[in-house]
């Protein structure tokens, strides 16, 4: 109720400055506090600064999430505040800092807030205007993507100000409890993190293969790293930021960044995506399972960062596949009704569900979702919400109002 509650009040800046009609203003809240960074304003640069700048504020306010937020500058709500502040973690792997509450909260954003400190001063160190500075850091901590420019980092064709934004994309999309441990200086707990070695070791990956495909494509070495690790961290950080126009990509480099669209960034991170803590134990149910199989009398633990994963949260990231998978499957079918083809349509709702912001076929890189039709426009925001909560809270809801 508090998400609902924030993204309505969130669309009447939108409506009052004259900018968007109502259903399109309730959109561009959505997206900007679920940091899915989809757009319906066909040109940034026209808006008011204020409004740029209260528009990427609205990512760095969801990024870290509204109840984080308020239980760290309130006392108490009601209810659970560790269920409160527990849902607000996205991913199947809770941390330590859960379990601290109001006080985690508090640690959770003094990391947030230095974090984004140190990425406003290099950006204008790199020439960035103070205004863009506020507006992309907002944004790129967020891991939201709305941009003060139609072009968005493209616009300034400086491969600082890449490389900058590249290298925090990445580091907000790792796990915050990690940052708490070191903050703790319990480096241990660090080091034995399954889930960031799977992150940056996917990254890692990707970024070699779309460098080796677009050095054709950009003529050298160096132009085709710079693009493929910045849009490569773009899409597993779900920020949706674009220095270039990826749509004349080769199809494979595509491809690849599509996967990492799907797989998004760390459980406990302000990304989006199906989470990687999330594949790992999906990846490891399956294996427990096949050895199951092979050697029915063996005892066969699943086991993550060392620790014994249980049965509830492998049931649970099963689930949550069945659900990802229907809700895309049908949010699909209902926005291929409007006048877009199908890979448009299935990639608009990728990254809606995803929590991206990249743009797809016919609307291109820098396209916006003006078009859309009304039907479609609540679907994508629901698809939003879901991804930004995780699903079960909106579906819990839900399924709540219906039986009362």
């Amino acid at each position: 109720m508090v998400w609902l509650a924030m993204c309505i009040l969130g669309a009447l800046p939108y409506i009052f400055s004259g900018t968007l009609g109502a259903i399109d203003a309730l959109f561009e809240s959505i997206s900007g506090f679920t940091t899915t960074g989809l757009t319906v304003v066909k040109n940034p640069e026209a808006l008011p600064l204020w409004l740029l700048v209260f528009r990427s504020f609205t990512h760095w306010i969801g990024g870290m999430g509204v109840i984080a937020l308020l239980l760290a500058i309130l006392p108490r709500l009601g209810g659970s505040p560790a269920q409160l502040l527990s849902a607000e973690s996205p991913g199947p792997v809770k941390g330590k800092t859960v379990a601290i509450t109001r006080q985690a909260a508090k640690s959770l954003y003094a990391i947030y807030f230095v974090i984004t400190a140190l990425l406003f001063v290099m950006l204008c160190a790199g020439g960035m205007p103070v205004a863009d500075a506020v507006i992309h850091t907002f944004s790129t901590v967020g891991t939201g993507g709305f941009s003060a420019k139609g072009l968005s980092i493209m616009h300034y064709d400086s491969a600082y100000i890449t490389a900058v934004i590249t290298v925090f994309m990445m580091l907000c999309s790792v796990n915050f409890n990690l940052y708490y441990l070191i903050l703790i200086r319990k480096l241990k707990g660090l080091g034995q993190s399954e889930e960031l070695r799977w992150l940056f070791g996917i990254y890692a990956v990707a970024v070699g293969l779309i460098t080796l495909l677009l050095i054709p494509h950009y003529g050298g070495a160096l132009p085709a790293l710079s693009q493929a690790a910045f849009h490569s961290a773009s899409a597993m950080s779900t920020t949706g930021f674009f220095a270039s126009d990826f749509g004349v990509w080769p199809a494979a480099a595509k491809t690849i960044l599509i996967g990492l669209m799907f797989i998004g960034g760390s459980a406990g991170s302000t990304a989006g995506g199906f989470k990687v803590a999330r594949i790992l134990l999906l990846c490891k149910s399956a294996k427990q399972e096949l050895e199951k199989l092979l050697r029915p009398t063996a005892v066969n633990i699943a086991r993550l960062d060392g620790k014994a994963v249980s049965e509830n949260a492998i049931r649970s990231a099963n689930s949550y596949l069945v659900f990802y998978v229907l809700i895309l499957f049908f949010s699909t079918v209902i926005v291929s009704f409007d006048k877009y083809s199908f890979e448009t349509a299935f990639l608009t709702v990728v990254s809606a569900v995803n929590n991206i912001g990249l743009c797809w076929g016919e609307l291109g890189a820098s396209g916006n979702l003006s078009g859309f039709g009304i039907l479609s426009k609540f679907i994508l925001m629901f698809g939003m919400l879901l991804g930004r909560l995780e699903i079960y809270p909106l579906l819990m809801a839900v399924y709540g109002l219906r039986r009362k």
